[in-house]
């Protein structure tokens, strides 16, 4: 006679999907995705300008000003970061370094592959789908597979506050210098595309396991 007892319950049909999500667990795991995307959109583009330079660039030319580091993130998510500076009185749109104002302001101005903005579009929705799968595979077996969804989709909680902060850390506006992420719809529908989409894709997949 067998000892073992099993303590697994059957998933439903019919639970709620909302029983699925993570509040903690999307904070959490959120706020670590935000800062590995950053770290490596903004890592594998300046190793990309380096990479594709004939002679070794300025990280000053490349980065005029600070904000500047963190606009091939929001690059990555789809979201364009216009930039003009001031051209003799008045503002207007000017490539400087070689072109690389038009990377920041959107990688398909670039014509390299080098600078492939499916391969940066790749890295949000790599990580965000391996954190879904993360914070479903957390949330326990006895789950289904559309509330193992809604708990991968829970990473959107820490990652998205985040990300429309940063907006405005990243934004400048002075005489010299006016730019930034671009404000507005586009911004919500992006970031919720890639972290409520990819991420609750991978709690769905970790769910159908």
């Amino acid at each position: 006679m067998s000892l073992q007892e099993t303590n697994t319950e059957p998933r439903s049909s019919s639970q709620p999907i909302t029983e699925g999500i993570r509040p903690i667990g999307g904070i959490i795991y959120g706020i670590l995705s935000f800062i590995a995307v950053f770290i490596i959109t903004t890592g594998y583009f300046t190793y990309r300008i380096f990479d594709a330079a004939e002679t070794e660039p300025d990280l000053e030319e490349v980065f005029p000003v600070p904000e500047f580091v963190g606009y091939p993130f929001y690059n990555a998510h789809r979201v364009n970061t216009p930039i003009e500076f001031n051209a003799g009185g008045g503002l207007g749109s000017q490539t400087v370094a070689d072109g690389y104002f038009d990377l920041f302001n959107q990688l398909t101005a670039v014509g390299a592959p080098e600078f492939n903005p499916l391969v940066f579009n790749a890295i949000p929705a790599a990580i965000l789908f391996l954190t879904g799968y993360v914070i479903a595979g957390r949330a326990g077996s006895s789950l289904s597979a559309e509330s193992s969804a809604a708990a991968g989709a829970s990473v959107a909680v820490g990652y998205l506050p985040l990300f429309v902060l940063g907006t405005f850390v990243l934004s400048v506006e002075d005489p010299e210098i006016v730019a930034g992420p671009e404000l507005g719809l586009g911004l919500l529908f992006f970031g919720a595309l890639f972290t409520v989409g990819f991420g609750g894709l991978g709690g769905y997949v970790r769910g159908n396991r």
